[in-house]
């Protein structure tokens, strides 16, 4: 990353199982036992090892701008991801194409329509 940054409007995010815990803690990353990515939170690669079966398990460091320090070893390769900075997305642009889009009030629900009692 120090070499070939990513661009500025990425960020790393890692899936942890331990999103509750105290601070100043190195645990071993383990699955989740969810079907859904869940507890994504910001991190930081601090290392890549090869775990000899073609693949690469990373040391992270999870919520980057907090005070204290919460490292998460052996992580997935499958557990990290990019996602758009917060605000940073192309739907956030000045320029970017907005029109209305007027829907006839009969292809709407009536829960939908104002005045519903």
């Amino acid at each position: 990353q120090k070499d070939s940054p990513y661009p500025k409007n990425l960020m790393t995010v890692c899936e942890t199982f331990t999103i509750n815990r105290p601070g100043n803690t190195v645990v071993e990353w383990r699955q989740n036992n969810e079907d859904w990515p869940s507890n994504l939170v910001d991190c930081e690669i601090l290392a890549r090892t090869n775990n000899n079966r073609g693949s690469y398990v990373y040391n992270v460091s999870l919520w980057s701008n907090w005070n204290a320090t919460y490292i998460d070893y052996n992580v997935r390769h499958e557990a990290i991801s990019f996602v758009d900075r917060p605000y940073k997305s192309d739907q956030h642009l000045k320029n970017a194409f907005r029109h209305p889009i007027g829907l006839p009030d009969e292809m709407t629900p009536q829960q939908w329509r104002g005045g519903y009692k």
